[in-house]
């Protein structure tokens, strides 16, 4: 995992740089101000 992806709850990987969240297959897409809450 490089050091722009987060792995959340053992499941969810936030990228930071594609501001996208992943799990199972499925990616959603998130604004900033989202990304910023996950990563306080």
């Amino acid at each position: 995992m490089s050091q722009n992806n987060y792995l959340i709850d053992k499941r969810v990987i936030l990228d930071c740089e594609r501001m996208t969240l992943s799990c199972a297959g499925e990616s959603i897409t998130i604004s900033e101000s989202e990304r910023s809450l996950l990563i306080a």
